[in-house]
């Protein structure tokens, strides 16, 4: 029976070529669609390596010099400004509501810049080999705010000690700019590396703490502890509340004026880092909902004229059908040669379309890609979506010529 169908296939090859050509046009289109969208939104399949429930941002601010407010102090080279983010945190800190806080410099997430250098190993030959990084800087606690997560398996306690101690932490990467040479973060765990002049050691690895839920931030991260006895230089506060505590504690600090304000420091703009990730987020939530929308219109418009293309397919062998009938085929056995040609033809195309498809990524989407595995993920999505439309454009087609009479059918023949 293979081989009758595959004689069958050549006698009707130039039909067939064009079917070929069609499905081969609409898997490159469902396809390419799919990589586009698959790739802005990878990241929803990675962990975002933090915790965002529960947690609350404050902006610092400090009063202009020139405002009638400013409380001058004198050049006391920033320790006055410290002091008093220091009493503001302390009240923060003492709310029964709330669990931890902690001041941010880059370090809240949705928030993040690009600030970044090189850690190299420190020691006495000068270390030509670096690991490029977003440097973060945190008050220790933020690894319990947003709960860090330990590549080696410590908790986030442990985590916070450590940065309490003056180590750092290196997060792991999903892909490391520049050149081979490049060192990859397990290789600085333990070690003494060297920073902005300084010198740390690498306590632990952590999961990328990510700019969204979307961004993978290939560049990776290191977290730098903020000394709350020095000079503190912060441009934000997070605070951890206890569950369900969130409401509660919002109306406390509206209502503390010790917790907002302290001589010319004060904290404003009290907002759930969820809420300031959706508004973050905006653009490629937005993205995602009107690809997918377009990705299943597509889909239904492809499935529409697959629809009419094999009920006119199956239009032209009505007497074809009837014969095999005739001759003792049974519907089950026609229905599997029907869908066994269909299925030939579409793997034909989607050979066709792959070759095309990787000519195309190689030279216009090559280093945009994240990586080429989802790609060859959405290739193979692709035909399995178009082998169940196939199936199911067939059925009703071919159940509807199977129910004509055989003599009906002949009649003209």
């Amino acid at each position: 029976m293979k081989r009758d169908l595959f004689r069958q296939m050549k006698h009707e090859w130039i039909d067939n070529v064009w079917l070929v050509v069609g499905l081969a046009i609409v898997s490159l289109t469902v396809w390419w669609f799919s990589i586009v969208l698959y790739n802005k939104n990878e990241g929803l399949l990675y962990s975002r390596g933090f915790d965002p429930e529960d947690v609350y941002v404050l902006d610092v601010k400090q009063i202009p010099a020139n405002s009638p407010l400013y409380a001058d102090m004198g050049d006391d080279n920033g320790e006055g400004n410290s002091n008093d983010l220091r009493e503001l945190i302390a009240g923060i800190r003492s709310s029964q509501n709330v669990e931890a806080a902690a001041f941010s410099a880059n370090g809240i997430p949705y928030s993040y810049s690009f600030h970044g250098n090189n850690l190299r190993l420190a020691g006495e030959v000068e270390d030509t080999i670096g690991y490029s990084a977003n440097f973060r800087y945190v008050s220790p606690d933020m690894a319990r705010i947003l709960r860090f997560q330990s590549r080696t398996g410590k908790p986030a306690e442990e985590l916070e000690r450590i940065l309490r101690d003056g180590g750092i932490l290196v997060s792991n990467v999903f892909k490391i700019y520049g050149n081979n040479a490049m060192r990859t973060p397990e290789e600085l765990n333990g070690n003494i590396v060297e920073a902005n002049g300084k010198e740390y050691r690498v306590g632990d690895i952590i999961n990328q703490v990510r700019r969204s839920d979307f961004d993978l931030s290939y560049g990776g991260m290191v977290i730098f502890p903020i000394d709350e006895k020095d000079v503190i230089e912060a441009d934000r506060i997070a605070v951890r509340v206890k569950s369900g505590k969130g409401e509660v504690f919002r109306e406390e600090f509206e209502n503390t004026p010790s917790m907002k304000h302290q001589r010319n420091m004060y904290l404003a703009d009290l907002k759930r880092l969820t809420d300031e990730g959706k508004a973050c987020m905006q653009k490629e939530s937005t993205f995602m909902r009107y690809g997918l929308l377009i990705i299943v219109a597509l889909v239904f418009v492809i499935m529409l004229g697959m629809l009419g293309t094999f009920w006119f397919r199956m239009q032209q062998r009505v007497g074809e059908i009837a014969i095999r009938k005739v001759c003792g085929a049974t519907s089950g056995d026609i229905f599997r040669r029907v869908i066994s040609e269909s299925l030939i033809l579409l793997l034909c195309a989607s050979v066709l379309a792959g070759i095309i498809g990787w000519v195309l990524i190689k030279v216009v989407l090559i280093e945009e890609l994240n990586s080429l595995e989802g790609v060859a993920i959405m290739e193979i999505l692709t035909a399995i979506v178009l082998a169940i439309g196939i199936v199911l454009s067939i059925w009703w087609p071919a159940k509807k010529a199977m129910q004509i009479e055989p003599a009906v059918a002949v009649k003209d023949e």
